[in-house]
């Protein structure tokens, strides 16, 4: 496989304008000689001393407050805007999408880029993208079980393939809102109002192009649909660690994010060669198996300690088990 050149790569750096952009830009700059450096953010913001090759300034479409006592807001169209903008405007074959607070430390992610080349009918790209195991969820081995909740802090492939995922319809108030006018909420926390989060909402949207797919909130999930996102997960993505990738975020240093309900390197591993090669090395199978063996030993644990979460959890499963299978 031939090496991916950086002068082949356009970086679009998207989102505000934080205290963490400069530090964002100079590391893209000292790690990526020779790519295309775009600055993908709004109208009027603050562009004094920072370093980048073309600049693109989106009207924001803002966001919806989605979340009550907690002060922040559903920013999913702001995602979608700065980075489908940003991308469309590169000029190079490749596009690596970063938050405007990330930082690089060195190119080892694209040495990934190659692995696990395999296809199936659920690959909708022309080649998979890379993504990070960081807010990549785990459905197996979370209580939530988050179907498509793909980590955001950065994407790397194909300009065609990062603009397909990205170039869909923006999020409605009755996404943003949804748990406000619906009754139903399987958990105990109903504060947080939106049908999917953000990371949800774009993979839903982007899948929902080329395979039927109904999941009708962020908390739904039966056998069919964990066993879905599985193959499409493997199919359209190279998932890595992000601390083998060299890319770290200054707002949430990886080193500090718990990663239990999290999808690791070795359990992508495991699901592609499941599902891609249809074998299991050993290695694999033993983490695998040792991770669901511990989840279950925690779920036992929380059962008995929190008995008044029975009923709930219960009633969760009734209700997943009703799930339409498209």
């Amino acid at each position: 496989m031939t090496m991916v050149s950086t002068s082949d790569i356009s970086v679009v750096v998207q989102g505000p304008i934080n205290e963490f952009t400069r530090r964002t830009l100079q590391s893209v700059r000292e790690i990526l000689p020779g790519a295309e450096l775009i600055l993908s953010t709004w109208k009027e913001s603050d562009l004094k001393n920072l370093d980048y090759d073309t600049l693109k300034l989106n009207d924001d479409p803002g966001g919806y407050e989605f979340c009550l006592d907690c002060g922040q807001l559903y920013n999913v169209n702001r995602l979608i805007v700065s980075t489908r903008e940003g991308v469309k405007i590169a000029k190079r074959r490749y596009v690596l999408k970063l938050r405007s607070d990330m930082e690089l430390h060195s190119n080892d992610f694209i040495n990934y880029f190659h692995s696990f080349p395999t296809k199936t009918k659920y690959t909708f790209l022309n080649k998979k993208i890379l993504i990070g195991n960081i807010y990549t969820r785990n459905p197996h081995h979370s209580y939530d079980k988050m179907l498509f909740h793909i980590g955001d802090f950065f994407y790397f492939g194909l300009k065609e393939d990062i603009l397909t995922i990205f170039d869909i319809e923006l999020a409605s108030q009755n996404v943003a809102l949804y748990f406000r006018d619906h009754k139903f909420n399987p958990k105990e926390n109903t504060k947080i109002f939106c049908k999917y989060f953000p990371e949800q909402y774009i993979w839903i949207s982007f899948i929902q192009k080329f395979h039927p797919i109904n999941i009708e909130h962020r908390f739904d999930s039966n056998k069919y649909l964990i066993d879905l996102h599985d193959k499409i997960l493997v199919s359209n993505c190279i998932l890595i660690d992000l601390k083998k990738s060299g890319i770290d975020c200054l707002k949430y240093p990886i080193n500090k994010i718990k990663d239990k309900d999290l999808i690791s390197q070795n359990d992508y591993i495991y699901l592609y060669n499941k599902i891609c090669n249809e074998k299991i090395d050993l290695e694999s199978f033993i983490y695998f198996a040792t991770k669901k063996v511990f989840y279950y030993m925690k779920l036992f644990y929380m059962v008995i300690k929190y008995p008044e979460r029975r009923i709930r959890h219960y009633i969760r499963g009734k209700l997943n088990r009703t799930t339409k299978k498209i």
